[in-house]
């Protein structure tokens, strides 16, 4: 999942990462798209609280109680998603030979 123009959401069998767009500056590589990852997640909730706070650390709110405010805004909407109720994946049976 794609956030904004920098970030993005990924899942694999074990965990949920935040990550963000980097371009290299200079050697070899210059110019080229890569992705570092910012954290592991066990909900989608969870990386996107961390997003958000990444996201207001960027802003250009100033006072605490503004950034506080939107932050509370921000972590009721994705409360009210459900997005923290862990969904575990049961492994197929393996047939044995």
């Amino acid at each position: 999942m794609i956030l904004g123009k920098d970030y993005k959401i990924d899942s694999d069998t074990l965990n949920i990462t935040l990550s963000k767009k980097r371009i290299a500056r200079k050697g070899i590589h210059e110019g080229e798209v890569w992705w570092e990852t910012l954290g592991y997640y066990a909900t989608i909730g969870s990386a996107l609280r961390d997003f958000a706070d990444r996201c207001l650390g960027e802003t250009e709110l100033t006072e605490l109680q503004q950034v506080l405010k939107k932050q509370d805004e921000i972590y009721s909407l994705i409360e009210s998603l459900h997005l923290d109720e862990a969904v575990y994946r049961i492994p197929e049976p393996v047939e044995s030979s």
